[in-house]
């Protein structure tokens, strides 16, 4: 599965963010799918419905994707291109499980 504006938060702070800098991070993404299948297919579809609810609540913007961006976005960036897969996924699930939180999303 690849990675768009509609399934992905990474790539959605990454390409969306008020940082026009650092949007060549998100080749960086395509290392992610080497991790286990059943996790990256979670993350599609939890990203999916983040998304579709920011979308809703008026709130898919680059103010809310540069927030995600500092404050989760790029740490995870960089546990990718230092390769410690260990580290990123607890890290892409406490991303997710915020988000939820944050916008609603059941």
């Amino acid at each position: 599965m690849m990675s768009t504006f509609d399934n992905c938060i990474l790539l959605n702070a990454i390409l969306k963010n008020d940082n026009l800098y650092d949007d060549s991070d998100a080749s960086y993404l395509f290392m992610l799918q080497g991790l286990h299948q059943q996790i990256v297919m979670e993350y599609y579809s939890r990203s999916e419905k983040i998304i579709l609810k920011m979308r809703e609540l008026g709130v898919d913007n680059m103010e809310s994707w540069s927030e995600i961006d500092n404050l989760y976005v790029n740490d995870i960036v960089d546990e990718i291109k230092i390769e410690n897969y260990n580290g990123i996924i607890p890290k892409i699930r406490n991303l997710i499980e915020t988000l939820e939180t944050k916008y609603g999303v059941e």
